[in-house]
């Protein structure tokens, strides 16, 4: 988390902004912590004041339910000398072999570099314009020995609470690595991880939402989409257009992991609310109940898996 202090705004607002952030990141990811600078509860935001001195105003300057949010919000802060920072920006320069560094208007800036090396997005408070977009423009600096390259790249940013939706699919990575540990992930054997899908499936009313509807391509579609997003899948759009035709529509997902690679799709042909489930090769290996995640394996023709191979997917046209 940053936080620049270059506007005359009242800091009370900036830090009920980012409290709310870090109480939605809580929430629907499941993120306890944000990492801050060591001084950040005297730094003050904003040119105003600081946390400690808004926390040392009487009850009339600040009343004690606002004064009651400053402390949950700091029991979910760690300060750290960014070790896991550190450690990324290490492995970069003994990777390359020279010194690393990101800049924000030629100052260096220890979270932009983590947040750049780890992928991850900072959490600003809206001071300047500059501040105020999902993606903060810096410098990448390769200082070798006898030369220094440099190149543009960009720092992913959420400022306010709307902006996180922009960031939803390295938020959904960061939830994955926290409930699996990185890369642990296993799109085989777990291919519907993530707690809240139930309570997104309630949300939407499914299935009742579409009992006794004769087209239900566009629901399925949008409610497959969000179960697959919320447990670490993307839509392939290329694999979607390679396994669709006139006689057969299907929306394909790929696994969203640099480890192991498989994919959902739905079968909008003869869908009822279930997920499709492909190895790598794109042969058929399961299928997954929207409502419940039930996961049936292939091979139990009892119970209606494809055993021949009909479901299986094309990699290429």
């Amino acid at each position: 988390m940053s936080m620049p202090a270059d506007q005359n705004k009242p800091a009370w607002p900036l830090l009920y902004e980012v409290m709310e952030i870090s109480s939605t990141l809580k929430s629907e990811y499941g993120i306890e912590y944000l990492k801050v600078p060591n001084n950040f509860k005297t730094f003050k935001i904003a040119n105003s004041h600081s946390i400690i001195e808004l926390l040392a105003f009487s009850d009339d300057d600040l009343d004690i339910s606002n004064k009651q949010l400053i402390y949950d919000f700091l029991a979910n802060r760690t300060m750290s000398d960014l070790d896991e920072v550190e450690t990324a920006t290490l492995k970069e320069i003994e990777n390359k072999t020279a010194w690393v560094e990101v800049k924000y208007s030629n100052q260096y800036s220890a979270f932009f570099t983590g947040a750049y090396l780890l992928e991850m997005p900072i959490v600003s408070f809206q001071t300047i314009t500059a501040f105020q977009t999902h993606r903060i423009s810096c410098e990448y600096s390769i200082e070798y020995s006898d030369k220094i390259k440099v190149k543009n790249v960009g720092v992913l940013n959420i400022y306010s609470k709307q902006q996180m939706e922009n960031h939803h699919p390295s938020l959904i990575r960061i939830k994955n690595d926290i409930m699996f540990g990185k890369g642990k992930w296993n799109p085989y054997s777990q291919p519907i991880w993530n707690n809240r899908t139930q309570t997104l499936i309630k949300e939407m009313e499914f299935p009742q939402s579409v009992e006794g509807k004769k087209d239900k391509i566009s629901e399925l579609k949008e409610i497959g989409e969000k179960i697959a997003v919320l447990n670490s899948w993307k839509l392939d759009s290329e694999m979607t257009s390679i396994n669709s035709n006139a006689g057969q529509l299907r929306m394909v997902f790929i696994s969203d992991s640099s480890h192991k690679h498989a994919y959902l799709s739905i079968d909008m042909k003869n869908a009822n609310g279930r997920f499709e489930h492909h190895d790598y090769k794109g042969r058929h290996i399961g299928e997954i109940d929207f409502a419940t995640g039930t996961y049936k394996r292939r091979g139990k023709s009892e119970q209606g898996e494809d055993n021949k191979g009909h479901h299986d997917l094309k990699l290429r046209r």
